[in-house]
C-alpha cells in the first residue's frame, strides 16, 4: 500500500460454519490464473545490471510452462526501446540471448492468442579497463556501490536516493577523474542529478566536465547549471550533458554544492551542510586512428 488506513473490523463472536473463512467458497483457490484463461504470466530476464566483457548470455523464460516466449535484443533508445503492436522484431526464445555492448533485452509470453506485459532489461557493459579516482569520498550510506559506481552503467532511477542508484556527497564538492586507459575521442560527457529539497539534497549549482591527455593539465569540455528551482520541494532529477570532440585519456567530472555547501536560512535545515547526489558519469569515445 502507498500509504493510507487500512481498516479491519471485527466482533467478538466467531462467524458460522458458513461464514467467511470457513466455508470452502470463500477459501484460497490453487489455481493462479483464477480461472482467467486470458491471463498470461510475465517472462522473467535472468541477467545482471552490467558487466564487462565482450558479450554476455542472457536466459530468458517463464513460469507458464503453456506460453511461448518472444525476446529481441535493442540498443538503449527511445526509438529502439519502443514496442508496437505487432511485436516487430520479437523472435520464439529457443535457450540465452546474446547482448554485446550496454542493450535492452525485451521479452513478452503468449499463450492461446493472449499476451503478457513486455518486461524489459537495461543490461549495461563495463569497460575493466576504465579506473577511478574520487578526490573527496562520497558518503558511506549513499555509496551507490562503491568506488565505481559512477562509471558502472548503471543509471540512478526515479527521484528516490534511498534506491542505492544514486551516490551522495555530504559538504563538499565532488570530483572524480575517470582514466580510460589509452587516449581516446571523447565525443560527449554527461551526469544525472537529483534534488529533493526537503532531504537537503539540491541540484549541484554548477556542473563542469574536463579533458585531459596527461591527468595534469585539463581542459574544459562543457559547464552548465541545473535548470531546477533550489526552493522546489518536488524530488526531480535531471541530466546535464554536454557535446564536443577531444582527445584525452582522462575525463573529470566536478560537481559544485548549491550555496557554497551551506544549507540557506529560509530551510528547516537552516546552515547545516547540503547533500549532492549523482549517477551516471557517462561518456561516449571513439579510437583515435592512427
Amino acid at each position: 500500500m502507498a500509504g493510507g488506513q487500512w481498516r479491519f473490523d471485527v466482533r467478538n463472536e466467531p462467524v458460522g460454519p458458513e461464514g467467511w473463512g470457513k466455508s470452502p467458497n470463500s477459501w484460497p483457490v490453487e489455481d493462479w490464473t483464477l480461472g482467467d484463461e486470458a491471463f498470461v504470466a510475465a517472462p522473467f530476464i535472468d541477467a545482471p545490471r552490467s558487466y564487462s566483457g565482450d558479450s554476455l548470455e542472457v536466459p530468458v523464460g517463464t513460469i507458464d510452462p503453456e506460453a511461448q516466449v518472444w525476446v529481441r535484443v535493442v540498443e538503449d533508445t527511445p526509438a529502439d526501446r519502443a514496442v508496437d503492436a505487432e511485436l516487430s522484431g520479437f523472435a520464439p526464445a529457443s535457450g540465452p540471448v546474446t547482448v554485446t555492448g550496454t542493450q535492452v533485452v525485451q521479452v513478452v509470453a503468449q499463450d492461446h492468442g493472449a499476451s503478457s506485459a513486455v518486461v524489459s532489461s537495461r543490461i549495461a557493459r563495463v569497460n575493466p579497463a576504465f579506473s577511478i579516482e574520487i578526490q573527496e569520498p562520497y558518503a558511506n550510506q549513499y555509496a551507490a556501490g562503491g568506488d565505481r559506481a559512477l562509471i558502472d552503467g548503471i543509471r540512478g532511477e526515479g527521484e528516490d536516493f534511498r534506491t542505492g542508484d544514486w551516490q551522495g556527497y555530504y559538504g563538499k564538492d565532488a570530483v572524480v577523474t575517470v582514466d580510460l586507459g589509452q587516449v581516446y575521442w571523447v565525443k560527449s560527457m554527461s551526469v544525472g542529478v537529483l534534488q529533493d529539497v526537503k532531504s537537503w539534497i539540491w541540484a549541484p549549482e554548477m556542473v563542469t566536465c574536463r579533458t585531459s591527455v596527461d591527468g595534469v593539465a585539463f581542459a574544459s569540455f562543457g559547464r552548465e547549471a541545473p535548470s531546477m528551482d533550489p526552493q522546489d520541494y518536488t524530488p526531480r532529477t535531471q541530466r546535464i550533458g554536454f557535446k564536443g570532440n577531444a582527445q584525452a585519456r582522462f575525463v573529470q567530472l566536478e560537481l559544485n554544492h548549491f550555496n557554497g555547501a551551506i544549507i540557506p536560512e529560509w530551510h528547516l535545515g537552516r546552515f547545516n551542510p547540503t547533500w549532492v547526489f549523482a549517477d551516471e558519469f557517462g561518456f561516449d569515445i571513439e579510437p583515435v586512428r592512427k
